[in-house]
């Protein structure tokens, strides 16, 4: 019974959750006197929660496993979706669409554009990413965005701009797709020739197809419900449950047809909502959706929220910039411009312009692009995307009632009740239809009102803008490194990472083990260690193989005499263990970065040196795993074996070498030293760990037969990456038992 009270972080999980979900939904009530939107309590829940229980989220990794979170945010979308369509009592005529027209033809696009350029040009990502950023989040969602939406069916208020935020919302986030479709065709193939399939593929025939089939699902459903006499009528005996059966038949449909689900989903509400408009099964639908969508949204949100405190150090400035940027500069300003001609006054335009919120449906498509893009900096991508979206829910989520009681007091009066102005405040202000300068200031002030967050209550005020703070301010706490007092300082923290998977045989292991024991005792190894500033390493020997395949031969030891270094040595060749299955470049880099955490020191520069006879084949793409590693200052040196001798010859690479420069190694002053003929394996070693503790700038060395040579690590970015998990995919595709 000794793990009696052995907590498992799914139960602490569940548990915590539990009480963020109730704690911030009690806390509001308590704190304000009209209660906000609860989204930004519901992720500082989850980033408390992180704090508190910092291991109970560490499988939800998005850049691990985005899977998880692109079924998820799926999911509560395309319930979102359809219930959003139902809501809407009255399309009404195509005139009364215009403003959706434009957010949907020319803020998007614009959006979408800026975005992209300030991903490319502030974020350093490639074009392909930086398309990607700006259709992530280009569109408005239509989870976090119920304040400013249309009410249930059969409850009105719909206000211009409560029906333009709500069908943009419905369509945008379809409507996003083709972009990430374009991204895609970037990234495949950046020569380009792809443009006209793009165009008849990704924008007209997807878009049909989700628009056509989400009709004629929303029409099928209608029939379903209403078809019959009596009391055997679907629609007067069936349950809201009958939604979930909607949406899930509309979306998979359409998918299956290559079409575009999320504008189905949309359209077979919208369609569907047509059949007896009065009749009370629309409402029934409505409640299940939201219920659904209410229950998961919060839940995402906590698990959001604690992802924060993980990706919170992959943020500077520069997120910053672009997040604050897209919600109060770009938006804005596109909206406006798309807006224009829209028959809206003006401080509806702003209204409308201002309220693009970013939330859930965002979390889906990086969650789809990363599965199908291999992202050079996906965590950094994954913090600001969730940075985005904690930072909407405090603008818009906490702003979004104030606001629109000022801008539209009239509709949100009863029903019954007399309007509280016969003429609209801004026209009375202006004396005259359609405003004037003061009728300009009035509505700019209101805008300018939101964004400087003047609530009801001073203590309110302060905490609004305590929260707003911590979002500017935490991109550059993060950067600010941990320092431990009690830590030893080294010259340099160097990993040995050696490769043992079962491609090596028994003898290139052993060769392996005693060339490292060899080059530790080496008189050149222990002159460079006494050179040093501080005449003394920490080093620590892992093997490792595939994902969780990782052994300490060594824990960290520190080395400052010939008498260390063989006492280290002597424990390399001590025994000689087998190999293990599977490689996971990807898997080691991680782990050997999370041993340089609280290993008690602290050195003047931190390397990896890490070994290997193949490409990554097991466990994430390397590279996003490299540049996490290389975001924590820690240089990653190569050392690919070249021998063409072991038993996994399907796995090995003619251009290993090249393999190691572009998507292994990096940092300052990294390099890769091929070792093509095992008996050059030791001269090898040594030079590379000459190198590595005297922290020398390498330089190619001349020509010679028995010199290994050096390679510095300066990657062109167009090598494969992921070519050791095609040639495993080919091998598994063309196996037969």
């Amino acid at each position: 019974m000794a793990d009696f009270f052995d907590f498992t972080p799914y139960h602490v999980l569940m548990a915590v959750t539990g009480g963020a979900l109730l704690l911030s939904w009690w806390l509001p009530m308590h704190l304000f006197r009209r209660p906000p939107a609860g989204s930004a309590l519901l992720m500082l829940s989850g980033f408390l929660l992180a704090l508190l229980f910092p291991g109970a989220t560490a499988f939800l990794d998005p850049a691990e496993n985005p899977k998880v979170w692109e079924i998820a945010a799926e999911l509560v979308v395309i319930v979102v979706l359809f219930a959003t369509g139902l809501r809407i009592d009255d399309p009404g005529r195509l005139t009364h669409w215009r403003p959706t027209i434009g957010l949907l033809v020319v803020t998007m696009p614009l959006t979408i554009a800026a975005v992209a350029f300030l991903g490319w040009w502030l974020g350093g990502l490639t074009l392909a990413g930086a398309v990607v950023l700006g259709a992530v989040l280009a569109p408005t969602d239509p989870v976090l965005a119920g304040d400013v939406q249309v009410g249930p069916p059969l409850q009105g208020r719909e206000h211009p701009v409560r029906f333009t935020l709500t069908t943009e919302a419905g369509l945008n986030d379809g409507l996003a797709f083709p972009f990430v479709y374009l991204a895609l065709h970037l990234a495949v193939a950046p020569e380009g020739g792809w443009l006209t399939n793009w165009l008849l593929l990704d924008v007209v025939y997807r878009i049909a197809v989700g628009a056509v089939l989400g009709a004629a699902i929303g029409w099928l459903v209608a029939r379903l419900l209403f078809s019959g006499v009596g009391n055997r009528r679907l629609a007067d005996a069936g349950p809201g449950s009958l939604a979930l059966g909607a949406v899930l038949l509309g979306y998979g449909v359409v998918e299956l047809a290559e079409g575009y689900g999320f504008i189905a989903a949309f359209v077979a509400g919208l369609v569907c909502r047509r059949g007896e408009e009065d009749h009370r099964i629309h409402h029934r639908l409505h409640v299940f959706s939201e219920s659904i969508e209410q229950a998961v949204t919060a839940i995402l949100l906590v698990l959001l929220g604690s992802l924060m405190p993980a990706l919170w150090s992959e943020l500077d400035w520069r997120h910053s910039l672009i997040g604050f940027g897209l919600l109060l500069v770009i938006r804005p300003l596109a909206g406006r411009i798309g807006l224009a001609g829209s028959g809206m006054r003006d401080g509806q335009r702003w209204l409308t312009a201002f309220y693009g919120v970013r939330g859930i449906g965002s979390v889906y498509y990086l969650a789809y692009a990363a599965s199908h893009i291999e992202f050079v900096n996906e965590h950094a991508l994954w913090a600001l995307v969730v940075y985005v979206i904690f930072a909407s829910t405090l603008i818009h989520g906490l702003t979004a009632r104030w606001a629109v009681r000022r801008l539209l007091p009239e509709e949100d009066a009863p029903k019954d009740a007399p309007p509280r102005s016969a003429t609209p405040p801004e026209a009375a202000v202006a004396g005259r239809p359609g405003g004037g300068p003061l009728h300009l200031f009035v509505h700019r002030r209101v805008v300018l009102d939101t964004l400087t967050l003047r609530w009801d209550t001073l203590p309110m005020r302060r905490a609004l803008l305590l929260c707003l703070a911590l979002l500017a301010s935490g991109p550059l706490r993060a950067q600010v490194e941990p320092w431990d007092p009690n830590a030893v300082e080294v010259d340099v923290e160097l990993l040995l990472l050696v490769d043992v998977s079962r491609s090596m045989t028994p003898r290139e292991l052993e060769i392996q083990r005693k060339g490292y024991a060899e080059a530790l005792v080496s008189d050149a190894v222990i002159d460079a260690i006494g050179e040093g500033f501080l005449g003394h390493i920490a080093i620590a020997y892992v093997e490792w193989a595939g994902s969780y395949a990782q052994r300490v031969v060594h824990d960290w030891a520190i080395i400052g005499s010939r008498a260390d270094a063989e006492a280290f040595a002597a424990t390399l060749t001590t025994h000689f263990a087998t190999g293990m299955r599977r490689t996971s470049i990807s898997s080691a880099l991680l782990a050997g970065a999370g041993m340089f955490e609280d290993n008690g020191y602290t050195g003047l520069r931190r390397v990896i040196d890490i070994s290997g006879d193949g490409p990554n084949n097991d466990g994430g793409p390397v590279l996003p795993a490299r540049d996490r590693v290389l975001a924590q200052g820690i240089t990653i040196n190569g050392l690919p074996l070249m021998t063409q001798e072991g038993m996994g010859s399907q796995w090995q690479l003619e251009d290993l070498d090249r393999y190691y420069t572009d998507c292994v190694t990096g940092g300052t002053g990294s390099f890769v030293i091929p070792v093509t003929d095992w008996a050059e394996f030791a001269s090898a070693v040594r030079r590379k760990l000459v190198l590595e503790i005297a922290g020398l700038t390498p330089a190619p060395a001349p020509p010679r037969a028995t010199a290994p040579r050096l390679i510095r690590a300066a990657s062109d970015g167009t090598y494969d990456c992921l070519v050791g998990e095609k040639i495993w995919e080919n091998y598994r595709n063309n196996w037969e038992p």
